[in-house]
């Protein structure tokens, strides 16, 4: 089994778009930052290009984005 995403406690998406403990914010964080959980898309930036690259209001389900945004850095860097 793997590891919580380091990001769990400090991730601005959940200081700056959704705050406080609601319900939304435990299952978004059951689901893509706990050990076994859905990719997130933020992490996948994160890991790839650096934090600088993931929007602040890019959701853990914004896989598309994460992709355009990938596909544009790696056409740039071609």
């Amino acid at each position: 089994m793997g590891r919580p995403c380091p990001m769990t406690d400090a991730c601005p998406f959940f200081e700056k778009e959704v705050p406080g403990n609601s319900r939304a914010v435990d299952i978004l964080r059951r689901r893509y930052c706990q050990p076994g959980g859905a990719g997130c898309a933020r992490k996948l930036v994160r890991d790839t290009l650096g934090k600088e690259f993931v929007p602040d209001d890019m959701f853990p389900n914004d896989d598309l984005w994460a992709q355009a945004i990938l596909e544009a850095q790696f056409r740039k860097r071609a």
